[in-house]
């Protein structure tokens, strides 16, 4: 993509992340970053509308595809193509809908199914005896889950695979599967406390799935960069994030796979004042990673921590603004607390090392009146 051309577009694209993080996203994920990068005015809105329709490629949302398609050449005719492709998706729907009718059904009788969860009875071996739910009728249920989640209807596709994942074996792949459709879905419907939980479950079955090293490495970098979403607007996210991430598998994800998720660490670690103890584990953590990864917010506390150098400091929180505004997961309410919380840990820094203190003089370092504003 090609950065706007305004001075304030290139600062913030020179520290985007979307492109690189946009492999260990799941492709209905990238629709929010980008439009992010759109209101930002980051990059050419023609460039962005392109992405977005590249990506619409494996999705099965044509109408989508077709309203993006006419933004980007003109509301005339469209191709072809896109009339196939909603029928070949239709087609779909339809057969995995009436291979799952019997489960559907079901579903339609909420009383029935909680008395049914009341008796310990919503199980796979109850429902094949006693409703026609067979291992043939769950496939299809899976099926038709996915299908809703690729055509969009992802509250529909977390209701069949809330009830998918009760009805199969904990230890199997098709629960992975189901987990990790039902944390997509949640993600996309907001709900974070359910979100949460399900990541959780997530980071444990990866060590017990019977993976081999390297994809247990490959699957927890998927979920850091999935956990994001979570902890970027769940209530208690940015306490969150810095426990999880500070986990010794996690931290060895990030270490070889994704260095670039050490800005939501240090951002966390920043942004929560309880977490300033970590502050000596974030910088070992930091130059072990040996500047394979640096941005503005790193580099604020290592001239902080590490050289004392207060001017550097200053000079590295000015440019955390564009880090910040380029960000998806930390601008939309971080920016502010962001910035006082820096400024208080210079501060802090500050007295502890001179024995007399110039308030002008530390004022104009933290950018900040003689009065403390």
């Amino acid at each position: 993509m090609v950065a706007d051309k305004t001075t304030d577009g290139i600062a913030m694209a020179a520290y985007d992340l979307t492109n690189v993080m946009g492999p260990f996203m799941d492709v209905h994920f990238m629709f929010p970053l980008l439009d992010f990068l759109s209101s930002n005015e980051m990059y050419d809105e023609k460039a962005l509308l392109a992405a977005k329709l590249e990506l619409l490629k494996p999705t099965s949302m044509a109408d989508f595809a077709v309203e993006i398609y006419q933004s980007l050449h003109g509301a005339g005719k469209v191709p072809a193509e896109f009339e196939k492709k909603r029928a070949s998706i239709l087609a779909e729907v339809t057969a995995a809908k009436k291979q799952c009718e019997p489960m559907l059904k079901l579903l339609e009788n909420q009383d029935k199914i909680v008395a049914l969860q009341n008796e310990g009875s919503l199980t796979a071996v109850f429902l094949e005896q006693h409703h026609g739910v067979t291992s043939h009728v769950l496939e299809g249920l899976y099926k038709y889950a996915k299908l809703q989640y690729e055509c969009g209807n992802y509250q529909d596709c977390l209701t069949y695979l809330t009830y998918y994942g009760v009805l199969v074996p904990n230890a199997s792949d098709k629960y992975m599967n189901a987990l990790w459709g039902k944390l997509a879905a949640e993600i996309l419907v907001f709900r974070w406390e359910d979100a949460l939980a399900d990541i959780n479950r997530i980071n444990e079955a990866i060590d017990t799935n019977g993976k081999t090293s390297l994809e247990q490495l490959q699957q927890r970098t998927w979920l850091l960069h999935w956990s994001l979403f979570v902890y970027a607007w769940h209530e208690e996210g940015r306490d969150a994030v810095v426990d999880f991430m500070l986990q010794s598998r996690c931290l060895e994800a990030i270490q070889t796979n994704a260095p670039w998720l050490l800005r939501y660490l240090a951002a966390g670690v920043i942004l929560h004042k309880k977490r300033r103890p970590l502050i000596k584990e974030l910088l070992r953590v930091i130059q072990v990673d040996d500047k394979s990864y640096r941005d503005p917010i790193i580099e604020f506390l290592e001239c902080l921590f590490v050289a004392f150098d207060f001017d550097a400091a200053q000079a590295q929180l000015l440019e955390c603004k564009n880090v910040l505004s380029s960000d998806f997961f930390l601008y939309e309410k971080n920016m502010a607390s962001f910035m006082e919380n820096a400024r208080l840990m210079m501060f802090e820094i500050y007295c502890r090392i001179h024995k007399t203190i110039d308030i002008s003089m530390l004022a104009e370092k933290l950018a900040m009146n003689e009065k403390g504003d």
